[in-house]
Order: structure tokens, then C-alpha cells, then sequence
């Protein structure tokens, strides 16, 4: 029930902006996301909430370096699209800032 109340809240930019700000709420909805994790609900909710957050800048970071990274990487190799897609922008954004930092504009 958690996870969908925080994906309905997910939906309202401005919602997304105040949730991200706290780091212990992405921690915690990262740390859902633990294969180990038994109580965690429903993951797929879980990783389509995180597409929502990963619109915000500070989200991204937050995600990456909380290093769970690799929970999502493990759902996205069981074929899990919302996994691929968050890797993918969490992969394609920092192959942006390696560029923007070798050629500024």
C-alpha cells in the first residue's frame, strides 16, 4: 500500500522535488528494492516509482550514489523493462556529463 501511495505522490513534479530532497526517502525506497528484502511489496510498483524520480537531477545522484545501482542492474538483466529504462537514463546521463566536462560549451 506503501508503494502506491508514493507512486501517486511520484506523479506531481513538485511532489518529486520534496520526497528527493529528504535522503533517507531514497534510501529506503532503494533499499526496498533488495532482493534479500522479503517485506519490500511489489517491486515493479518500486521501480516505476524510481522512473518518475529519475526526471530529477538530484534523484539520479542520490540513486547513484546510494549504490543500489546494482539491484536495478540485476532486475534489468531479468528482463525488466522499467529496470532497463532506469539504468539507461542513469547510464546515458553520466555518459552526457563525461562529454559536457571534455568539451564545455
Amino acid at each position: 500500500m506503501a508503494a502506491e501511495t508514493i507512486s501517486s505522490m511520484a506523479m506531481i513534479p513538485r511532489n518529486r522535488k520534496r520526497f528527493v530532497q529528504n535522503d533517507q526517502n531514497v534510501g529506503l525506497l532503494l533499499q526496498m528494492l533488495d532482493p534479500e528484502e522479503t517485506k519490500s511489496g511489489n517491486k515493479k510498483l518500486l521501480l516505476s516509482v524510481l522512473i518518475n524520480f529519475t526526471s530529477c537531477s538530484s534523484a539520479r545522484k542520490k540513486i547513484v550514489s546510494f549504490g543500489y545501482l546494482k539491484h536495478i542492474k540485476k532486475f534489468a538483466e531479468d528482463e525488466v523493462t522499467d529496470a532497463k529504462k532506469i539504468v539507461r537514463k542513469l547510464s546515458g546521463n553520466r555518459f552526457r556529463s563525461i562529454l559536457n566536462g571534455l568539451w564545455p560549451s
